[in-house]
């Protein structure tokens, strides 16, 4: 597979959308009665009633005590919840050296977590891991946070699989105000009605498609 063009790529990502589609009320459902508040399934206005459906808690706290469990025992705030150690592929008389070096590595690594909105993000994945599937956005940041997390929606989200199972494109609904698009997209190259809708109605929402999908041929993620 070469670099798709914008013809070939749309193609792709409305045959994810239509896979997708097939399981909007097996998601709907499970959304509805246990993640009212998370449901985006139902396009419904901010602020509206979402639990109109639920009449026992049990589904709620069950998903509530699966997020609890995992964040507690895979990724605790504030805590070093995983160590680089030098592997197998080290000679021996060097694992000492390395270790150390790692220990560093290991020590920033966390640093950079916790001054993050990591535990926050990833707090908000499990959730939609409880349903089926969880997704994470890792952005460039800045100085105050080099790293930034954003937790992808399972309603915002379509997968496509490789020839042997594996996920080959990772595809991305979400709006942005007309204002903070170049935030977002800070290389974008902008038409002229996009130059004029964030000069004149720049708090008007854009709808965008972003895709990530695998190139089997250059071996690298576009």
């Amino acid at each position: 597979m070469a670099e798709l063009n914008i013809t070939q790529l749309k193609k792709r990502i409305n045959t994810a959308k239509g896979v997708q589609l097939q399981y909007k009320a097996l998601f709907e459902g499970a959304y509805e009665l246990a993640l009212p508040q998370r449901n985006l399934y139902n396009r419904r206005s901010q602020g509206e009633i979402k639990m109109d459906k639920v009449f026992d808690s049990a589904g709620i706290m069950a998903v509530n005590g699966f997020v609890n469990r995992m964040q507690s025992a895979l990724t605790p705030p504030f805590t070093k919840w995983a160590e680089l150690k030098a592997g197998p592929a080290i000679p021996p008389e060097r694992k000492q050296e390395v270790n150390k070096i790692l220990e560093l590595v290991t020590d920033i690594l966390f640093s950079t977590l916790n001054s993050s909105n990591f535990s926050v993000a990833v707090g908000e994945m499990y959730y939609d891991l409880a349903v089926g599937t969880g997704a994470m956005l890792v952005l460039e940041g800045d100085e105050q946070m080099p790293i930034k997390f954003i937790t992808v929606p399972t309603a915002n989200l379509c997968l496509d699989e490789s020839e042997n199972g594996q996920i080959s494109g990772i595809y991305r609904d979400h709006k942005v105000a007309a204002r903070g698009i170049m935030a977002t997209f800070p290389d974008a190259k902008l038409t002229s009605d996009l130059s004029d809708c964030i000069q004149d109605n720049p708090e008007k929402e854009i709808e965008f498609e972003e895709s990530t999908y695998w190139d089997d041929k250059d071996q690298l993620w576009r």
